[in-house]
């Protein structure tokens, strides 16, 4: 990791962190950072003033001060002996060399402690390892110190980071890591083995047949129903970080920097939808995976006009096709909102709710059966559209208003890939269906033009030389896409009829 041999970090903290510390350490060990200790490093007779005397003066590269209310509250302690041994150190290194840096655990200050030349260890910059951003600051943390102990960064020590930290920070941590590499060409092969690690993290949760074996019908019918939501929280909790670093990519990659984002859709569809043994019920709840990517894809692409992005994340990526040996499906027609739950009237609604309402799924259930509560009209485009909220970070009326587009998009892209599907196989076109109708039929359907009409006019004003068709969705053909937009209006305009009675 460094080329200067026994270099390492001292961490200085009152026993009262610990558990702060230990985690600090857990984070310094995935980055392959040395460090120094009183726990790890002191050994039984050792005189402990001496030893910390020698482990900061010598190839101490980082001093890391660390402080919260257990410091704040204890005027008299050893860290305080370490840290006038760092500051007599700090002074007589040169003007703005870095070497002390302060840890905050909580959001306290740093103490007014004066490091010469009129400074306090106020005027250093902080690293805030606590709350929302840990990640960020953990990242930035380790960055640092790489590059003070002259550390070539590299995938593997940015992947152990990532899998050491905890599953809460995996999304964060991901969105952080996804943002800094992608505008860098340098960073492009780490990037591409950190989203492929990570795909490989999710795979290994849709493909472990035992997690969707028939244990989940087992017991009462509440634990049944307990088992199926659970297990469906477990899936999207499998592929949001995933998710988290895909908005990224969506919105700032190009044709040439997405393939490890495009080959994790096509893997993640692709294992949701081939044939697993056991119960279909079952084994259709991995494409709660497959619909999240694909929701998260189009709406960060649609938000942001990335219709080339649109195109080279989900309208060009195939998978294999089940039922017909050696050919392939368009991802857009081999999943969609209702495969999670197809053979179940009421586990949508219980899921959608559950995760987010954080009610019960059994009193849910038996509400609905009592009558108390009715099923949701697009009980998966309401749950996506309240998870992918923390993603995107937009107010309430622009996340509505985005994701309602971006199902529209989904809507008339996938009816334009299931025709082209159909036409491909031989079959008749005319049967040809997309799969995502959304909540925005519903949420909709008093506008005074259809969202759907809106689209298609837009389309016919701007012609071949759109946006849309530049990006070469529909083939960059203006006649296949106003047929798909038609086809798509008509099954549109049926499901929102249905839905008003």
């Amino acid at each position: 990791m460094t080329n200067n041999e026994g270099q390492h970090v001292f961490i200085s903290y009152v026993r009262e962190d610990k558990e702060c510390v230990d985690r600090l350490c857990e984070m310094l060990k995935a980055a392959q950072i040395p460090f120094w200790r009183d726990l790890k490093n002191l050994e039984p007779g050792d005189d402990w003033k001496i030893k910390i005397k020698e482990a900061i003066r010598n190839n101490s590269l980082v001093f890391l001060a660390c402080f919260s209310d257990n410091s704040r509250n204890r005027p008299r302690n050893n860290m305080n002996e370490e840290l006038h041994l760092a500051v007599e150190e700090f002074r007589r290194m040169p003007p703005g060399e870095t070497w002390i840096i302060p840890i905050r655990f909580d959001d306290g200050s740093v103490p007014d402690w004066g490091i010469g030349a009129n400074r306090s260890l106020n005027d250093i910059n902080r690293v805030d390892l606590f709350g929302d951003s840990y990640p960020e600051q953990a990242v930035a943390l380790t960055n640092k110190i790489n590059r003070l102990m002259g550390a070539n960064e590299n995938a593997a020590t940015t992947l152990a980071f990532v899998e050491e930290s905890r599953s809460q920070e995996r999304p964060e941590l991901l969105r952080r890591l996804t943002k800094e590499m992608i505008v860098n060409p340098a960073k492009q092969i780490e990037l591409d083995d950190l989203i492929a690690g990570e795909v490989r993290s999710a795979l290994e949760t849709l493909n472990d047949d035992p997690r969707y074996g028939s244990q989940v019908r087992s017991g009462t019918n509440e634990d049944q129903i307990r088992n199926f939501v659970q297990l469906a929280s477990e899936t999207w909790e499998a592929v949001r970080p995933f998710c988290y670093s895909l908005a990224i990519a969506a919105r700032w990659g190009t044709a040439d920097s997405l393939s490890p984002w495009t080959a994790g859709i096509k893997n993640i569809v692709s294992a949701a939808s081939k044939h697993h043994d056991g119960y279909e019920s079952i084994n259709n709840v991995r494409h709660i995976a497959a619909v999240a990517v694909i929701a998260v894809a189009a709406l960060a692409s649609t938000a942001y006009s990335r219709w080339d992005n649109f195109k080279t994340l989900l309208a060009g990526p195939r998978v294999p096709e089940n039922y017909h040996v050696g050919s392939t499906i368009g991802v857009l027609d081999a999943t969609g909102y209702w495969k999670p739950f197809d053979t179940s009237a009421s586990l949508p609604s219980i899921f959608s709710r559950a995760e987010t309402s954080g009610d019960d799924p059994v009193e849910l259930f038996n509400q609905y059966n009592n009558r108390q509560l009715g099923k949701l009209h697009t009980p998966i485009p309401d749950w996506l559209h309240s998870v992918m909220k923390p993603i995107f970070e937009w107010t309430e009326e622009e996340h509505t208003q985005n994701y309602h587009l971006s199902e529209l998009m989904l809507g008339v892209v996938g009816q334009d890939v299931s025709t082209q599907d159909a036409l491909n196989r031989g079959h008749n076109a005319q049967y040809a269906r997309s799969n995502w109708f959304g909540r925005s039929t519903w949420a909709l359907r008093h506008a005074s033009q259809s969202p759907v009409d809106q689209l298609r006019s837009k389309l016919e004003r701007e012609g071949a030389s759109g946006a849309l068709l530049q990006a070469g969705l529909f083939g960059g053909d203006l006649p296949r896409a106003l047929s798909a937009i038609d086809k798509y209006n008509e099954d549109y305009r049926e499901y929102a009829r249905r839905i008003s009675w």
